[in-house]
């Protein structure tokens, strides 16, 4: 039963994580914000011949490790998906901007 309950999870969790990137996108930029650590997290997302082609923050307050303000939209326009891996010991901002991303993203689904 285990089993079998593992693998309904991994195959609802391989679906939602294509879910954001399945549809066809608008091209053009797109905000999207969510909240952080510190406060809001806002990016612009740059969608072009409907894929993710670049994504920046925009406005934010948090203070570790920084580094996610770069790794994380640097791996969402890698698998052109706002599901990716969190930077370590940055979950929480990691996550808003990822949640910020499919804001975004929300606004230019055709």
């Amino acid at each position: 039963m285990r089993t079998i309950i593992a693998g309904v999870v991994v195959l609802l969790l391989t679906l939602a994580s294509r879910a954001d990137t399945a549809e066809t996108l608008k091209d053009g930029v797109f905000a999207g914000e969510s909240y952080g650590y510190k406060g809001l997290v806002r990016v612009a997302v740059t969608i072009k011949d409907g894929a993710i082609e670049k994504v920046e923050v925009t406005g934010q307050r948090e203070s570790r490790p920084r580094s996610a303000l770069t790794t994380i939209p640097s791996r969402i326009i890698s698998k052109n998906s706002a599901q990716v891996d969190a930077v370590t010991g940055a979950t929480i901002t990691s996550d808003a901007i990822m949640s910020a991303v499919r804001n975004a993203i929300e606004q230019v689904k055709k």
